[in-house]
């Protein structure tokens, strides 16, 4: 049994399924031409696994400091999802966070910008590499802040 309400002005119509079986809801997916996952929670761990290897890779690879004066610098603060200026040109990870992405110009090419991961280790050195891909960058730091959460406020 598939309904959809009517929309909000602006948002999309909410898409309810209830079915006996997964079969049922298989099939009436499949008639919509979406996608069926029988076990998204279980994809969903899969996946953070994943990322979690992407950030020890990006940490093995690094440097312990980048040491050109930074033209443009922005790290992104992950309660808003945003890139902030940074008011001195070198990078530095919050106290607190464990992973943070930065963005940059390119010194070599001022049209171009770069992202590098700095990351916290364990024994308190910090370890910045680049990200060639920056969404890999956004949900490391993103995991990042939501692990501060967890700890500080059980959130």
């Amino acid at each position: 049994m598939v309904t959809v309400a009517d929309p909000f002005t602006g948002l999309l119509p909410a898409l309810r399924v209830a079915a006996v079986d997964a079969h049922s809801v298989q099939a009436e997916c499949s008639s919509m031409g979406f996608l069926f996952a029988p076990g998204p929670a279980r994809d969903v761990a899969r996946w953070a696994g994943w990322l979690r290897q992407a950030r020890e890779a990006a940490e093995s690879r690094g440097a312990e400091t980048v040491s050109a004066e930074l033209a443009h610098l922005h790290r992104l603060k992950a309660d808003s999802a945003r890139f902030v200026p940074v008011s001195e040109p070198r990078m530095s990870i919050d106290r607190e966070c464990g992973a943070q992405l930065f963005r940059f110009d390119d010194p070599q090419a001022t049209a171009l910008q770069l992202y590098v991961l700095g990351v916290r280790r364990a024994d308190g050195t910090s370890r910045y590499s680049h990200v060639p891909d920056s969404r890999w960058g956004v949900w490391i730091s993103q995991v990042a802040f939501a692990e501060i959460l967890k700890e500080k406020n059980g959130r």
